[in-house]
């Protein structure tokens, strides 16, 4: 059965919208998917950023080293955007970093000889940190996570159960028939099948596959690999940067389908009557989305950002990030 959540659900009502009939050719639930998703990840997914209300924020971490200044921006992070930096020194005391340019002469001068950060600035898809860490610690770097791809169910693997035990998140799956990818795949991501359908691994390496005979397989990831809470029986087991849902709110399906059948339709040749309510949909359903993505808390919480107090993103609980570092 399909879901109103996962993929051909979407493709069908894309079709619905345009008049788009599954025999013609030209529109394949293949190309829909694609198109889809390049409406997802090019228009919605900006509209929500644009929101600047902690729609689709997740937290991840990176350890960090002694002497050394660059680190890796979130594979999944937003048009290669953080939404701040922390650094979180052995005692687990926090601190956020200030943002300065590259061509500031203070990052050349704090950069030549390493202590503990206090700034730091963005060169390509990498984090400069400044001044380089004395000591081992570890870079918090919440940021607007990019939708992943669209793909069809079929292409990811349900998770049967979890278990969580020494410092590893232990998923068993059972494979029914032909799989969709190799069951060792060295990195995998954990997509929630529930609103939001955030990711609950990003990449995670999958670095002890336990084959249990009759088709069920224990795969292990470390538990810091978790971004999004613990994976939940359901969830789905995926390709890096894949998906069988599209990760935006419940309510932005419809103008999901809208926009994919707008940019279809005209490929019919129906430049006028089709192509004109489906923009004139196209604008209302936006319209209504940018009324209710904010503000999303409506009891006069005090705005995101506005110091370490009131920074939704900084939970610190006895000095942890967030209770889980």
């Amino acid at each position: 059965m399909t879901t109103a959540y996962e993929s051909a659900y979407h493709i069908g009502q894309a079709r619905l919208r345009g008049g788009l009939p599954s025999t013609d050719a030209r529109f394949t639930d293949a190309k829909l998917l694609k198109l889809l998703t390049d409406e997802l990840q090019g228009n919605l997914a900006p509209l929500v950023h644009n929101a600047k209300a902690e729609h689709g924020v997740v937290q991840y971490t990176v350890a960090a080293t002694v002497g050394q200044a660059e680190y890796q921006l979130p594979p999944n992070a937003f048009a290669n955007t953080l939404r701040d930096v922390y650094w979180i020194d052995a005692s687990n005391n926090i601190t956020p970093l200030e943002p300065r340019s590259a061509a500031d002469p203070l990052m050349y001068a704090l950069g030549r000889n390493n202590g503990s950060p206090r700034y730091y600035y963005l060169r390509g898809s990498r984090v400069v940190v400044v001044p380089p860490p004395s000591a081992a610690g570890t870079l918090a770097l919440p940021h607007y996570a990019r939708p992943n791809g669209l793909v069809l169910v079929a292409s990811t693997i349900t998770i049967d159960a979890v278990n969580v035990s020494g410092g590893s998140v232990f998923l068993t799956v059972n494979y029914d028939g032909v799989t969709p990818f190799a069951y060792d795949t060295a990195r995998l991501d954990v997509v929630s099948a529930s609103p939001g359908f955030e990711c609950r691994i990003v990449n995670g390496n999958n670095f002890n596959p336990d084959a249990q005979g009759g088709g069920v397989f224990v795969l292990e990831f470390d538990e810091d690999d978790m971004v999004g809470g613990t994976p939940q029986v359901g969830d789905y087991l995926c390709l890096p940067g894949e998906s069988p849902v599209p990760q935006c709110p419940v309510e932005l399906f419809p103008l999901l389908h809208a926009r994919a059948a707008l940019v279809a339709v005209p490929s019919t040749g129906d430049m006028s009557q089709a192509s004109s309510a489906l923009a004139a949909q196209v604008a209302d359903l936006e319209g209504k989305a940018r009324a209710f993505l904010q503000p999303r808390v409506e009891s006069g919480s005090p705005p995101p950002g506005k110091g370490l107090g009131t920074n939704p993103l900084l939970g610190v609980v006895s000095g942890s990030w967030n209770g889980i570092y």
